[in-house]
C-alpha cells in the first residue's frame, strides 16, 4: 500500500534537481505534503539552504494517503538519475507498510518497449534505516 506517489511528466525536471543535489549534499529528507513534495536542507559546510519543491500542481499525478517523510542517501542515486531520459515519465513512490522508496521510469510512448529493470540491491532507506528498492519498469 503506497502512502504517497507522484508522477513526473518528463524525467529531465527531477533528474537535474537530483543531480545538483547529488553534488552538493550527501543525504537529505524528502517531504511528501498536500501541496507536493519538498527538501529543505543545509549543507556540509553549513553555507548554503536548498528549498526545493515540486507542487502537485505540476505533476502529472499526484496521491497522498498521509503525509511522509522520506531520508534518502543522495550518492546511491547517482547512476540510476543519469539513466532517466528527458522525455520518459518518472514516479516515485513511498510504502510504508512495506518499508520501500520506490522509482519507477516508463518510456517515452506508450507500447513502447521497457528498458531492462535497474536493480540496486539496498541502494535507498527509509527515514527508519530500513532498506529500500529501486524499480524499473
Amino acid at each position: 500500500m503506497s502512502v504517497a506517489r507522484a508522477l513526473f511528466p518528463k524525467g529531465k525536471e527531477p533528474r537535474y534537481a537530483f543531480e545538483v543535489l547529488i553534488r552538493l549534499l550527501p543525504e537529505a529528507s524528502l517531504t511528501f505534503t498536500q501541496d507536493g513534495i519538498s527538501i529543505k536542507a543545509l549543507d556540509p559546510t553549513k553555507t548554503a539552504i536548498l528549498d526545493l519543491a515540486f507542487y502537485a500542481a505540476s505533476l502529472e499525478d499526484y496521491v497522498l494517503e498521509e503525509e511522509v517523510e522520506v531520508g534518502l542517501i543522495f550518492t546511491t542515486l547517482k547512476d540510476v538519475i543519469k539513466r532517466i531520459r528527458a522525455t520518459e515519465k518518472l514516479e516515485i513512490e513511498v510504502d510504508k507498510e512495506r518499508n520501500r522508496f520506490n522509482l519507477y521510469v516508463y518510456p517515452k510512448r506508450e507500447g513502447g518497449r521497457p528498458r531492462p529493470p535497474l536493480l540496486l540491491p539496498h541502494s535507498l532507506s527509509h527515514r527508519g534505516g530500513d532498506t529500500g528498492t529501486l524499480s524499473h519498469l
